[in-house]
């Protein structure tokens, strides 16, 4: 297997967070959970494999992919391919809000939703998807994605700084920070503020605020040996146990200790046998 994880300089890297790149990859396990984080990915499939997206509850397959995907940010689990035999593909993970910038579409219209990379691109996909393939080196692979990426963007990041705050202050304080007093402090009324929230981060400020919340407690529960459910509940801003149990149920389809029985060597990845 070939793996090469691709942290993205300036200017890319205010619109891709990683482009991960993996070739002859091959799991034991046929599915995965991905659970929500607040990110869009954007994944070329570099064979001529069909991937699929799974019921949750189920794992009956509800969607089959083809060339590539587009998948919008989550505020649910989604249940994927683990991927087959000698497996190829290329992965960017966005930052937050990038994903308006380079396919110039309204983020709340992507949320829990994975399109086809060609309905919403065109031939440039096709394109894009042929000269990653023909590139011999890996290097090249990646420069190829980056190169499409500001092209899509014209060479201009348009995320509107009263976003970026907001995502400041709902990543790094989501258990303190009042919604009402974020939209004061930007300056705009609190409808619009909400508005153009969305149609960046693909939803509601109070949604996205519960997701960095729970992706708070999947890092506590990384970090911490024996976790005190009650305190970890309290110090990530649950007003109770109930509370806490329910929102990371709908986050993960599991309790908390359940998840801790399931989940894989990875933060948001839970793989299913």
């Amino acid at each position: 297997m070939l793996l090469t994880v691709h942290l993205p300089l300036y200017p890319i890297n205010q619109l891709v967070e990683s482009i991960t790149y993996y070739s002859n990859y091959s799991v034991e396990h046929f599915a995965e959970r991905l659970l929500p984080d607040g990110h869009a990915d954007f994944i070329v499939n570099l064979t001529e494999a069909p991937k699929h997206t799974f019921d949750n509850a189920t794992l009956q397959v509800n969607e089959t992919f083809k060339k590539g995907w587009l998948s919008g940010v989550r505020k649910k689990l989604l249940s994927i391919d683990a991927g087959g035999r000698n497996d190829s593909m290329m992965i960017v993970r966005l930052k937050l809000g990038a994903a308006y910038n380079i396919f110039k579409i309204p983020q709340e219209e992507l949320t829990d939703k994975v399109y086809e990379a060609d309905l919403i691109l065109g031939h440039s996909f096709d394109d894009l998807r042929t000269r990653i393939m023909e590139a011999h080196f890996v290097e090249t692979k990646i420069q190829v994605m980056e190169k499409f990426v500001l092209d899509q963007c014209s060479g201009k990041i348009d995320l509107p700084p009263v976003v970026s705050f907001a995502f400041d202050q709902l990543v790094h304080s989501p258990s303190s920070t009042s919604i009402k007093l974020l939209a004061d402090q930007t300056g705009f009324s609190h409808k619009h503020f909400i508005a153009l929230f969305r149609k960046h981060a693909g939803m509601s400020p109070k949604e996205f605020m519960k997701v960095m919340r729970f992706q708070r407690v999947l890092q506590e529960i990384e970090n911490q040996g024996r976790i005190d459910w009650a305190r970890l509940a309290l110090d990530c801003g649950y007003y109770d146990q109930a509370h806490f149990i329910k929102e990371f149920r709908n986050f993960s389809g599991f309790s908390p200790e359940q998840y801790l029985t399931q989940k894989g060597e990875y933060v948001n990845y839970i793989p299913v046998r």
